[in-house]
């Protein structure tokens, strides 16, 4: 297990440690990025990826890479990151984190943006906002193999609603990210969440939520 930053309100840390539960012991982690609270991590299967989060209220559109193997971080690129944010979520589909809502001061101030980071290539795709749902923070999201589905959050009040993202291919992505759908101009990525339907692409079968609302 895993842990890094956090604190209190004006003593925020960019430490951590690592648990072996088969020990049970703790190991002292490298502190590179600037402390902060709030933030979101993702595990790819050999990294944790921290991004976003806040001191002191200034929110970040930053983050790290932190490798256990060699206790070892690699920056991120500012290039195309989201704005800086936190009470956001991210979640990783395999190949890419993707990040999406939050807020910068309060929740009356939310994002219904996000960004899609791809570590093999270092590089920052923004999320569609074509029929994205309203912008939220604290919600609650998950990664089904085929689409993020976000729900609930704060607005201008509590949210008991959702939507589906299905991350499409970009044009100049030097590796495959397979679509669980194709993309249809008049609705875009983003769907209500709600039942799935099955379709073809390039000869393989994926699931994706159907345009049915949450109740």
């Amino acid at each position: 297990m895993i842990v890094w930053g956090g604190g209190g309100a004006s003593n925020l840390t960019n430490s951590g440690g690592r648990y072996t539960p088969a020990t049970d012991s703790w190991a002292r982690m490298a502190s590179v990025p600037a402390g902060r609270q709030n933030h979101t991590a993702v595990w790819t299967g050999h990294e944790m990826i921290i991004w976003g989060g806040h001191y002191a209220q200034t929110p970040f559109n930053s983050g790290g890479r932190y490798t256990p193997d060699d206790d070892g971080w690699r920056a991120m690129t500012l290039n195309g990151a989201p704005d800086g944010r936190f009470g956001h979520s991210a979640v990783w589909t395999g190949s890419e984190m993707v990040v999406w809502g939050g807020t910068t001061t309060s929740v009356l101030s939310t994002f219904n943006s996000g960004g899609r980071y791809q570590p093999s290539i270092d590089r920052w795709v923004a999320t569609d906002v074509l029929k994205a749902p309203e912008g939220r923070s604290w919600h609650s999201a998950v990664w089904t193999g085929s689409a993020m589905l976000v729900w609930g959050g704060a607005s201008s009040g509590y949210l008991n609603d959702g939507a589906s993202y299905c991350p499409l291919p970009s044009p100049s992505s030097f590796f495959a990210v397979t679509p669980c759908r194709l993309f249809d101009s008049r609705t875009g990525p983003w769907l209500v969440s709600g039942v799935e339907r099955t379709i073809a692409v390039a000869g393989t079968t994926r699931s994706c939520p159907s345009r049915r609302a949450v109740r």
